[in-house]
């Protein structure tokens, strides 16, 4: 077990632990009950605290809002959105499975070979795509959209890409400027 699956493994279990209702399902499980049993008990229990705590807030005396909540004999599972899993407890599930799956991609990469050799080839692009992408101009999905294109389409293409000549360009070093004047006697 490595480290990751041990952290999940020490959340889970924390998880599980920190959740008083979770440990109170454990206790009924350990004294006897059934698991269903146990955690409907407890969500049984937890629901008329609750529901006492808010007649309290409300200005109801304590014990007369515990005989009216004993009076009403709301019992948890007809209630719409019960469920017997608990968030954390979920969540503690969840870490578990996750656990479990770190520890199954352990050993198949265990099994796999230590030595890997991948030998990639470049594609072959025809003449007129290769100067295309010698230019940096495009991205290599455009290089792979350009591919259905006709090659003669592509080679006049790709020569227009190129500078004629270097027309535009200055012959040789610039002069700096003088004055006009100077120039007109000078010449």
């Amino acid at each position: 077990m490595n480290d990751v699956s041990k952290l999940l493994r020490e959340k889970a279990a924390s998880l599980r632990e920190s959740v008083p209702e979770l440990v109170a399902v454990g206790l009924l499980k350990q004294a006897g009950l059934s698991d269903e049993a146990a955690r409907i008990t407890v969500a049984q229990d937890a629901f008329e605290k609750q529901a006492c705590n808010e007649l309290t807030y409300k200005g109801i005396d304590m014990d007369q809002a515990v005989s009216l909540v004993k009076a009403a004999k709301i019992n948890v599972k007809d209630l719409q959105g019960f469920s017997l899993v608990t968030e954390e407890e979920a969540l503690a599930d969840v870490f578990e499975k996750v656990a479990e799956y770190v520890e199954y991609l352990e050993v198949e990469l265990g099994k796999a070979p230590t030595e890997v050799r991948v030998e990639v080839e470049a594609p072959s692009m025809p003449e007129p795509l290769a100067k295309m992408a010698s230019i940096g101009a495009f991205t290599f999905e455009d290089l792979e959209s350009l591919r259905n294109i006709p090659t003669e389409t592509l080679t006049k293409l790709a020569s227009t890409m190129e500078e004629p000549w270097s027309i535009g360009h200055g012959a040789g070093a610039a002069v700096a400027k003088t004055d006009p004047l100077l120039d007109f006697l000078m010449n």
